[in-house]
């Protein structure tokens, strides 16, 4: 078995992805799975990726320790990366392999195994900084979908547009959209109805008055 750490880049801008794999071919052609990396592969087409072995382990533990060597805080918010979280977590095979994986508390001795190999969280923040560049990988330039057809990554809406949409929140159309455009209601006392605007004369001319009388019965 084979404990691979591997780059691939995108040829066409020079983004990178830094990943962990086991296998028993070296060359069995597996790309990775990052979220981004894919979203990619679908933008650019997989023929514009190449993939490098940085470094081959005979164990899960040393390869872990690798990623997380590479893949820290510093290495996520460049711009350049397609990876959103940092290496050295591990798969459920590692877990399984160091007595973590048990039904009593298996989330919690995971979670304190990977603070101790550096790669928890918890009880830290992002500085304005990083939650600007996290931001900007995920709606800005840097996310693989920024400007792609049939997304609105990258894009604002209009003044008309923010407005029809706020009109449509109070169930209200503008103008001609407006399902009341153009009527009006009248009333003879003992019925009330919702006619065109352009009818209202002849209905006046017939006993009937503008607005709506409450039939009490």
């Amino acid at each position: 078995m084979f404990y691979l750490i591997y780059k691939i880049t995108n040829n066409l801008d020079g983004k990178i992805y830094i990943g962990s794999h086991k296998t028993k071919n070296i060359n069995d052609g597996y790309m990775g799975s990052g979220k981004y990396l894919n979203r990619a592969y679908l933008k650019y087409g997989l023929d514009n990726f190449t993939k490098e072995i940085l470094f081959v382990f005979d164990n899960a533990k040393d390869m872990y320790a690798k990623e997380a060597e590479i893949v820290n805080d510093e290495f996520l918010i460049e711009a350049n990366t397609y990876n959103l979280k940092r290496g050295g977590f591990g798969g459920f095979d590692f877990i399984n392999s160091t007595g973590l994986n048990n039904k009593a508390g298996q989330c919690s001795k995971a979670g304190k195994a990977a603070a101790a190999r550096g790669g928890g969280f918890k009880g830290k923040t992002h500085s304005v900084t990083t939650r600007k560049l996290m931001s900007d990988r995920r709606w800005g330039p840097s996310n693989p979908n920024y400007g792609m057809p049939g997304t609105f990554t990258g894009k604002t809406h209009s003044e008309i547009s923010k407005q029809k949409m706020s009109n449509s929140k109070k169930g209200k159309g503008i103008g001609k959209s407006n399902s009341q455009f153009g009527t009006t209601w009248i009333t003879n006392g003992v019925e009330n109805l919702k006619i065109r605007k352009e009818e209202l004369d002849k209905y006046l001319e017939r006993g009937y008055n503008k607005g709506r009388t409450v039939r009490k019965d």
